[in-house]
């Protein structure tokens, strides 16, 4: 009998978590370009063959990801014109629907649901009350939920969603800083003072298996990562304090690999991208390229890195 061989190349996922799998905007100069970071060793990487929007466009930092539908959903302002919903395809870089003009325009942040694949938004209404509403990216339809909350102020760009309780969160000043809680079917809201208060919160997300939700605010001129918790609004840091010149409000989460992203100049170095244990608060940093200028930032767990392999079966 004739061995039979069978020589079969194949992409294999690579199980690691430590891949290509933060995408955001990075502006070029020319405009914003979609682009992918390696935080093992600081690599950009541009999706497509140029910007997706020319640079008239002021990115407000509002972003949200549908892993799903491999979409990137973001909030800019087209040449003079008004606050608007545009969707790009993480798999191209190209622009797939927008600008479409939001019928609410004073955004806050968006988050999307997966399990509601919805595209959720915190809004300020009438008389600077707050209120919580849908999106529709294809029309920029906002549907507001519920009641307005009251004149609360709040941080800009600070929502997260439990998509296991639908619930969307952000941080509201009511004489103290409190953790609001508001129900993505009715737009009901509870809240409870933040104790102590993260004075200068930079970002958060909410990790699902876990049920927690996690923060990275400044301590002086550093920055810690902590939880809240959404019941009794305690907030307990994890680990040390991180070191820093300077950090934005740039951050990504990925749950699964218990990590935290932000960007920030250390005391000694260049721009870096920061990954932080969300389980120690251990955290490492990698330098990005000269003149790198990242927008903003989103976690894909879809975008893991492929290797070639070669075996045979004879």
């Amino acid at each position: 009998m004739r061995n039979l061989l069978i020589s079969v190349l194949c992409a294999v996922i690579s199980m690691s978590v430590t891949g290509q799998n933060l995408v955001g905007w990075i502006n070029t100069g020319a405009g914003p370009q979609l682009s992918t970071i390696d935080p093992t060793n600081g690599n950009v990487s541009f999706i497509g063959g140029g910007p997706v929007v020319d640079n008239t466009v002021g990115l407000q930092a509002i972003t949200a990801i549908d892993t799903a539908a491999n979409l990137f959903y973001f909030v800019g302002t087209p040449s003079m014109s008004t606050r608007s919903i545009y969707t790009a395809n993480l798999s191209t870089g190209l622009l797939s629907d927008g600008p479409n003009i939001l019928t609410e325009t004073n955004l806050m942040g968006i988050r999307y649901d997966q399990t509601d694949d919805v595209l959720y938004g915190m809004f300020i209404v009438a008389a600077g009350n707050r209120q919580a509403g849908t999106i529709d990216p294809t029309t920029g339809t906002v549907t507001l939920l519920g009641s307005p909350l009251g004149s609360i102020a709040t941080s800009f760009g600070e929502v997260a969603v439990d998509e296991a309780n639908s619930l969307l969160f952000f941080r509201g000043l009511d004489g103290a800083w409190n953790i609001y809680s508001v129900s993505q079917a009715t737009g009901m809201q509870t809240n409870v003072a933040l104790n102590p208060d993260p004075s200068n919160l930079m970002g958060w997300a909410y990790d699902g298996a876990e049920s927690t939700l996690f923060a990275l605010y400044s301590a002086g001129s550093d920055r810690q990562l902590g939880t809240i918790n959404v019941s009794t609004g305690v907030v307990t840091d994890v680990g040390a304090a991180i070191a820093l010149a300077s950090s934005g409000s740039t951050t990504a989460f990925d749950g699964a690999g218990d990590r935290y992203f932000f960007i920030g100049t250390p005391t000694v170095g260049n721009l870096s991208i920061f990954t932080v244990n969300t389980g120690t608060g251990a955290a490492s940093s990698q330098e990005l390229p000269a003149g790198t200028n990242v927008i903003t930032l989103e976690y894909d767990p879809n975008a893991l890195p492929v290797e070639l392999s070669w075996f045979q079966v004879e």
